[in-house]
């Protein structure tokens, strides 16, 4: 919205001004030798990123937390005395490679340099993000590849230029794991979709070739094992998924409420039971405890033959029944705060036949997704 609203008063134009830009079919072998070198210099950037700068530089320099970023930014102060291009965005310098004003040999060792001082500031802990400077790495690797290649094999290799926009996506592509969202990107930073194609080419087979290795070390496989859709998608599932199918009927060791406190607390202790039903004379569930519902008076050994189960047992029982479905079990879990619930017929509401966990859920869930993700 804030980028419609700033284009409908100041104009629509591209980040980059390419020139006329195309591509031959005959590129796309080039191409796709181009994003085997995108993944595997991508390789090299993950890998120094985090293994290199960060693992084994920085976390073990014997100087306070505080101080490694001033460190890291030493560092980069002296890459840029010598290489001044790797400073801010460099976007500029992505222009004159476009216009054709830098040596390939010059662009590869800026591409290079950039993932040096990219780690040195990030990696030491300080302040700064990864796109920018994934956009002119991706850049100028397609301008060395490029303009090398055109001066190796010109009818192969026919439109030099093109490789750094497609460099762009292409790179990002594969270090970041957003293959569509680079291929839009780099086409709307040139305003053109004409090379869509190569964009595409070279963004899956470098997404592919670097599989799990990612610049975001905290990114998950898929939307179904983020912490941030987790609720989205297991609630549809669940809602599809029923108690019965989750627990099978056993035995639950249920309390008589006349049964007294000190006996309570043995019988708790030896058994691996965590809630446990309290019936009357004639077997009529009446209540429900679990340790929490004794801690207080556990001690007490004055009040421990006055007490009896039914007096510290929560007289409301809520049940759930076998085409309950787990969603719906869960909600009136996290209701009542509870952890376990009891499973009872539909005709025949005081028999219980077994205890749905939140444990049971969870792993119910999981084994029929195939996933293993965080809790529910």
């Amino acid at each position: 919205m804030a980028s419609s609203i700033f284009d409908k008063y100041f104009g629509r134009t591209a980040l980059f001004f390419p020139g006329p830009v195309d591509f031959a079919l005959v590129e796309l072998l080039p191409y796709a030798i181009f994003a085997v070198i995108c993944a595997l210099v991508g390789y090299v950037y993950v890998r120094l990123f985090y293994d290199v700068f960060r693992d084994r530089i920085f976390k073990k320099v014997p100087i306070p937390q505080a101080l490694k970023p001033a460190l890291g930014g030493l560092m980069l102060g002296a890459i840029a005395l010598q290489v001044p291009q790797v400073m801010n965005g460099g976007y500029g310098w992505i222009q004159t490679a476009l216009d054709g004003k830098i040596f390939w040999g010059t662009m590869f060792l800026l591409a290079l340099m950039k993932i040096v001082a990219t780690c040195c500031t990030i990696s030491s802990g300080g302040s700064g993000g990864v796109f920018g400077p994934s956009v002119f790495i991706g850049a100028m690797l397609g301008g060395a590849f490029g303009y090398l290649g055109h001066q190796l094999a010109p009818g192969w290799v026919i439109h030099p230029s093109s490789f750094i926009l497609v460099g762009i996506g292409g790179f990002f592509a594969g270090v970041a794991k957003v293959p569509i969202s680079s291929i839009i990107m780099a086409c709307e930073m040139c305003a053109s979709y004409t090379l869509l194609v190569p964009l595409m080419l070279v963004a899956t087979i470098s997404f592919l070739l670097l599989g799990r290795v990612s610049l975001y070390e905290k990114q998950v496989a898929t939307m179904l094992a983020s912490p941030a859709h987790m609720t989205e998608f297991a609630r549809g599932l669940l809602e599809e998924m029923h108690v019965e199918e989750a627990v099978q009927p056993y035995p639950v060791m249920v309390i008589p409420e006349n049964m007294p406190l000190s006996q309570l607390i043995q019988i708790m202790a030896s058994s691996r039971q965590i809630y446990f039903p309290v019936v009357d004379g004639g077997g009529r569930v009446t209540g429900i405890l679990s340790i929490n519902d004794i801690r207080e008076v556990m001690f007490e050994e004055s009040v421990q033959r006055l007490i009896v189960a039914k007096d510290v047992a929560t007289s409301k029982v809520v049940r759930v029944f076998g085409r309950d479905s787990l969603q719906e079990a869960l909600d009136k879990m996290v209701r009542l705060k509870v952890d376990e619930l009891p499973v009872v017929k539909e005709d025949a509401p005081d028999e219980i036949v077994a205890m749905i966990s939140k444990r049971d859920i969870i792993g119910y869930y999981h084994s029929r997704t195939g996933t293993v993700g965080p809790s529910i």
